[in-house]
């Protein structure tokens, strides 16, 4: 079944059960027919046409803001919106082509659906504790709330992480965004104390980045950020070439390696496609952005 096709079945069914039921009806229909929202999810990521993925994401994500409205308490329907947004910003319009312009628009469109993301994950939080409340604390005092974070939690905290980290890389013009980057450096921390292994190494994986795209004298570490690398890729096996790329991307422009910078990248590019058949669009989306990057090696180094 397409991606089309499954959104439109869902939607039609969650359409028709609005019209002829209560809102407590609503909702059970919403909640029980979010194994079908995972499938969908889990068919996307697995998807190796970039383009068919990039047409379908609109109507999925739309159809799933729909359905969080219709059940506002639903934690994994918020956490699932903060997924694909966040995910479709960063595969689909960070990186995306040659031309500075066409970039910086795409980027600004970014930099909105990051925040969206990042207000679904944290409303997601909302649910369980009052994590918008932690976030008015001081810096002391939200690192010690964080501690009180489950393994419950590191869905929807990863993905407010990320996608706030996201958004931050792309206001560094912006002192108010940088200020709460320690915040999202403690979520990061908290993420991998509880489940390292969670999105192929995903708190380690932003680790990495955030110690590589800064110099040592603003915080970076570039040890600290290969240590990070070498954990989020011994979680994903290797596998996860979108880790590679930002590795890439991030870390040998700051020791300015360049002979690691084109050896990652070709490997990326000489990697299979069925590498990791779960994650074969995010592959498929690193060796695209692995081919635009290599391209400016001259500019770079």
């Amino acid at each position: 079944m397409t991606y089309k096709r499954l959104s439109l079945w869902v939607a039609v069914f969650v359409a028709m059960s609005f019209g002829l039921m209560g809102c407590n009806m609503k909702r059970l229909v919403i909640n029980s027919s979010y194994a079908l929202v995972e499938e969908a999810t889990a068919a996307f990521f697995a998807e190796p046409d970039s383009q068919l993925a990039r047409e379908a994401a609109p109507a999925n994500l739309k159809l799933i803001e729909g359905m969080v409205k219709g059940s506002p308490k639903n934690q994994k329907l918020k956490t699932a919106a903060a997924q694909l947004l966040g995910a479709y910003a960063f595969g689909f319009l960070e990186d995306c082509c040659s031309d500075e312009a066409v970039q910086a628009a795409a980027n600004e469109r970014a930099r909105a659906l990051y925040l969206r993301s990042r207000d679904y994950a944290v409303a997601a939080l909302d649910l369980e504790l009052d994590f918008s409340g932690m976030l008015r604390l001081d810096q002391i005092a939200f690192e010690k709330a964080l501690e009180e974070l489950d393994e419950n939690s590191v869905a929807p905290l990863f993905w407010a992480t990320f996608s706030w980290g996201l958004y931050i890389n792309l206001s560094r013009s912006d002192l108010s965004a940088l200020a709460e980057l320690s915040r999202v450096a403690a979520m990061a921390r908290r993420v991998a104390v509880l489940d390292p292994s969670y999105f192929y190494g995903g708190a380690d994986m932003f680790i990495m980045v955030l110690n590589s795209s800064m110099g040592p004298a603003v915080g970076g570490s570039p040890a600290l950020a290969q240590q990070a690398y070498e954990r989020a890729m011994k979680s994903a096996g290797g596998k996860f070439l979108l880790t590679k790329y930002l590795f890439a991307k991030h870390y040998t422009q700051q020791t300015m390696d360049r002979p690691l910078f084109e050896k990652l990248l070709r490997e990326i590019l000489e990697a299979s496609a069925d590498l990791l058949p779960e994650q074969r669009l995010s592959n498929q989306l690193a060796k695209e952005k692995a081919t635009r990057l290599l391209a400016q090696a001259d500019e770079l180094f």
